[in-house]
């Protein structure tokens, strides 16, 4: 539902900015609800698709055949049909038409993925840099982009950002105050998303019931994201989940002890003082924890039990998988980005 809302808001903008008519949105908006029943993948008929969408036939038929026209959608060679009668043509989506090129930017790194509408790897590389800036982020997209079928742009940075722009990047000071978003749609005109690691990486949860904390302890401090009433919480200006800038004690900040690498640090303590702020401002359902070391899971429940009643401790799920998780997530947003623009 979300991805569909999200495509059809885009319709509704595209159509008011350029002054089209009710019958071009109603056109746009049709064809959306279409294409809907290709994103899971399956093989539909045009009878499928009036059946799933409540379309008239007519309506369905005509969409169909002009999306098959564009490469969106491929008529497959065989047909679907009992023996006797006529059999109906299967159609699918063309997993090909279009790619996103999706960017996990790092203190000394870029990782840079391209993937296909079926989220299939198409390829991956890795490049070692120990001065990133915009110039550096754009250079890298421009040697990406000579695929005209890339067709969105998602970037993931540690830090805080809202709208794009670049409050501030773990460690890559270069990054700060730049409105990378903004840099890049202008530089090459494909649909972008720049967003904080974090927030990426609590999309992938986002079928799951209940409110989700994901929390990542990294070597310059902690990151966390929310997922409120089955929707990832934003914030006004996207500072949300930078706990690291939170006391730890009277003398230093979360992200203070991190960066002077966690001496001397009980990280039992470290993770349940911050754990309980978690729990007493959102209250989680279930709360992932990433954490650089190995952590006993009972006795930080434990620690928290000191303080908070039973009845408020969200279950506590350990992961190892941050980079995997991280991944699929930021592909994923490159997949529903394509799929709003398409």
């Amino acid at each position: 539902f979300s991805r569909l809302q999200l495509s059809l808001e885009n319709c509704l903008a595209q159509s008011i900015k350029y002054n089209v008519s009710q019958r071009q949105i109603l056109i746009h908006i049709n064809r959306k609800i279409i294409l809907e029943s290709f994103w899971d993948f399956s093989r539909n008929t045009k009878q499928d698709i009036t059946k799933k969408t409540e379309l008239s036939f007519p309506t369905v038929s005509k969409l169909v055949d002009e999306l098959n026209e564009q490469d969106i959608i491929h008529m497959l060679s065989d047909k679907r049909g009992e023996t006797g009668g006529r059999k109906a043509n299967e159609y699918i989506l063309n997993q090909e038409y279009a790619y996103s090129l999706c960017l996990k930017v790092e203190r000394e790194y870029i990782e840079v993925f391209i993937v296909d509408l079926y989220k299939q790897n198409i390829s991956y590389d890795k490049i070692e840099e120990k001065a990133i800036s915009a110039e550096k982020i754009l250079k890298v997209i421009e040697t990406k982009i000579l695929n005209n079928k890339i067709k969105s742009i998602v970037v993931g940075i540690p830090g805080f950002i809202h709208d794009g722009i670049i409050g501030m990047a773990d460690g890559i000071e270069a990054l700060n105050g730049c409105n990378l978003k903004t840099e890049i749609f202008q530089k090459f005109n494909i649909e972008t998303e720049v967003a904080n690691n974090m927030n990426i990486l609590v999309s992938g949860f986002q079928k799951e019931l209940g409110d989700i904390s994901c929390i990542h302890i990294g070597k310059n401090g902690p990151g966390s994201s929310y997922i409120v009433n089955g929707k990832p919480v934003s914030g006004a200006f996207g500072f949300q989940g930078e706990v690291g800038f939170n006391f730890y004690d009277e003398h230093r900040t979360f992200r203070e002890i991190a960066l002077e690498g966690y001496q001397n640090i009980d990280m039992i303590e470290y993770i349940g003082r911050l754990l309980l702020q978690i729990i007493t401002v959102i209250n989680p359902y279930k709360l992932y924890l990433y954490p650089l070391t190995d952590i006993n899971i009972e006795e930080l429940q434990n620690y928290c039990l000191r303080y908070v009643p039973q009845e408020a401790m969200p279950q506590i799920i350990l992961k190892k998988t941050y980079d995997k998780d991280y991944q699929y997530s930021l592909l994923s947003r490159g997949i529903h980005l394509l799929q709003a623009i398409i």
